[in-house]
């Protein structure tokens, strides 16, 4: 593990600290406590960037920001109405999440994000710290600086229980403590076994505002848990007679009798990535392995999610980043992606039993093209993963047979052992909204590309 103070190469600083002026006015409290975690965490070791301190005279302003978040590890936000209002904020933040940086929102405040902000809530754990006293917060913030950048803090931070704020609302992170490799499970007494396994594989493992576990890993990964248990899969009766009056008897027999028979299904606790593999994550396997990258349609790269890509291609990908990481990553089974739209209550949709719509995921030719990962935060599934539905079709790792339900087994399923297709799941940007439901299923052959077709990932314990 490296150390605080190290030689960081080239790199000037590690941190970039994004905050708000309010009305022209220097001294307002959002660049107080912008400088005083400036400071605390120089004297520790840890370089920041901070506009008022480095940009220089004369230097361009717009070009100096973006050059300092391409050249950071981590973003802190000090969060406050302020920074709503702040269009320098909001452009921070949104080259941050172009950049697949890390962000740290630090709420001064207790207010929620507005319009262009609240992709915060979706994608980051926010750390709450409008209690006093201020030190205490930022003593902790330290910490979490830290172990996002692997470091050790060149001056020991004083040991402290993290207790949760009960006016926040939100699930405080958890944060490895470097000198206790127990320190986690006692903090969370419910953490489960496979939980545990990954912390020091994870840059962080907190719970998300649904109460299930996440883990952040490099790039821009996150992967959420999903427990051990069972649940019924398939198409329900309510599903058969909704199917029949939209499209008859005869459509329904040729096209959706292979959701059946609903069935009780058990697997065992398991990871699932939270959004759909980007363009961003895909390029750099591409730019290491020096094979072509997959076309973007002219939509953009970034934070789509990368399309045009084969299972075999998906698959590889998998293969590439396990060996990388030293973790396990594979396409998700059949059971296991419908577990992680629907949960155990049998919903229709991932967010429940509503009719889709626009605000709650990418269908229909609506936009006419892919959306950013995470753009549907109330299209949600049950364990908090987003766009389960619309956007791109998501390459399980089965083999698709038609009629598999009627002699699936029971526990942890894996599909048929040959065929000429697999299975994809979820729907696309381009498909009706039937195609939406947990349940449906739909098939392409290993070789299809397409613009609708991309995938997400699973992890091994």
């Amino acid at each position: 593990m490296k150390t605080a103070g190290q030689d960081p190469g080239t790199q000037t600083h590690q941190v970039f600290i994004s905050y708000a002026g309010e009305k022209g006015d220097s001294t307002t409290s959002d660049r107080q406590v912008a400088d005083t975690i400036c400071s605390t965490l120089e004297a520790k070791g840890i370089q920041c960037w901070i506009a008022h301190r480095d940009i220089m005279p004369g230097e361009n302003w717009l070009n100096a920001i973006i050059d300092a978040v391409i050249e950071s590890q981590l973003m802190i936000v000090v969060f406050s109405s302020n920074a709503n209002e702040s269009s320098w904020v909001l452009q921070e933040v949104t080259r941050a999440f172009r950049e697949n940086k890390t962000i740290i929102p630090y709420r001064i405040e207790n207010v929620s994000p507005l319009k262009g902000l609240r992709a915060l809530d979706d994608r980051c754990q926010w750390m709450d710290a409008f209690t006093t006293p201020q030190e205490k917060h930022i003593e902790r913030l330290v910490k979490i600086v830290s172990r996002h950048l692997g470091i050790e803090p060149a001056v020991p931070i004083k040991k402290e229980k993290l207790k949760e704020n009960p006016s926040a609302g939100k699930v405080k992170p958890v944060v490895k403590d470097v000198e206790s490799d127990n320190k986690k499970s006692k903090e969370w007494p419910d953490m489960p076994e496979d939980v545990n396994k990954v912390i020091s594989k994870a840059h962080n493992v907190d719970k998300n505002k649904n109460g299930y576990w996440e883990a952040y890993y490099q790039d821009g990964i996150v992967m959420v848990y999903i427990p051990p248990g069972e649940f019924m899969m398939g198409q329900t009766a309510e599903e058969k007679k909704w199917l029949i009056d939209q499209i008859g008897e005869e459509d329904y027999n040729s096209y959706y009798i292979n959701e059946t028979p609903l069935h009780n299904i058990y697997l065992d606790g398991y990871w699932m990535g939270k959004y759909e593999v980007t363009f961003a994550q895909y390029d750099r396997y591409c730019k290491e392995t020096k094979i072509e990258k997959s076309d973007d349609e002219g939509w953009g790269r970034e934070n789509r999610p990368v399309i045009n890509v084969s299972w075999t291609e998906a698959a590889a990908y998998c293969e590439w980043l396990s060996e990388k990481t030293g973790l396990q990553f594979k396409l998700p089974t059949e059971a296991q992606w419908e577990k992680a739209a629907r949960g155990n209550d049998q919903r229709k949709y991932p967010w429940g039993s509503k009719e889709p719509g626009e605000d709650l995921a990418n269908f229909g030719g609506n936009i006419g093209k892919t959306s950013p990962v995470g753009s549907y935060s109330a299209g949600a599934s049950p364990y908090g993963l987003l766009d389960m539905a619309g956007n791109v079709w998501e390459w399980c790792s089965d083999w698709y047979k038609a009629d598999y339900y009627k002699n699936s087994l029971l526990k942890n399923p894996i599909g048929s052992h040959s065929g000429s297709d697999r299975v994809v799941r979820g729907g696309s940007w381009y498909y009706y909204a039937r195609y939406l439901r947990c349940a449906d299923r739909f098939s392409v052959g290993p070789s299809g590309r397409g613009s609708f077709l991309g995938f997400r990932l699973r992890q091994d314990i």
